[in-house]
């Protein structure tokens, strides 16, 4: 079953933690870790699940604010650091390693309802987006589907969201 990953390069010197999605939180995700810290991402969940992880450069504003701040406010006080995502009862290939001190975010904005099978039985593999393709050109049937799926509430918005703070 496809998983995607983006790995941090080099071989990380500190501890890999397993992290696990559910609906709708990461468990095995403590909320202080060593600097050279990795993730690895299992889904035990019965939807799609991502683990997105940004360092946070502001070190004042709580999460709860830049959670709920416009993407473009949000992404000036953050750093991109790794995307992690697998379907169901997969473990992703790949990890996202720590590696400087400060505050951290894993979260997963996909939103309620993302079933893999509606997708396939579509002919459509979200594990596998084209960063190039024009959502406007995808069939009609997907259209409507990512549509009726974007009407409801974040994985986030429903609690999968932690805060990590990093240490020296």
């Amino acid at each position: 079953v496809p998983a995607l990953a983006q790995d941090d390069a080099g071989e990380p010197p500190g501890e890999r933690l397993e992290v696990v999605g559910v609906d709708y939180a990461f468990e095995g995700l403590p909320a202080s870790v060593p600097a050279g810290t990795t993730l690895a991402f299992t889904n035990q969940g019965t939807e799609f699940h991502e683990m997105i992880v940004v360092r946070i450069t502001d070190e004042v504003t709580p999460l709860e604010e830049l959670a709920s701040m416009p993407d473009e406010e949000s992404a000036a006080l953050s750093e991109f650091v790794g995307y992690i995502s697998t379907l169901p009862g997969t473990t992703a290939d790949g990890s996202v390693t720590l590696a400087t001190p400060g505050r951290y975010v894993a979260t997963c904005v996909i939103h309620q309802g993302s079933d893999p099978a509606a997708f396939e039985a579509l002919g459509f593999d979200p594990t596998q987006p084209d960063e190039n393709m024009d959502p406007l050109e995808l069939p009609a049937e997907v259209q409507a589907l990512l549509a009726e799926i974007d009407a409801n509430p974040t994985h986030q918005d429903l609690g999968m969201i932690q805060e990590i703070t990093v240490t020296g």
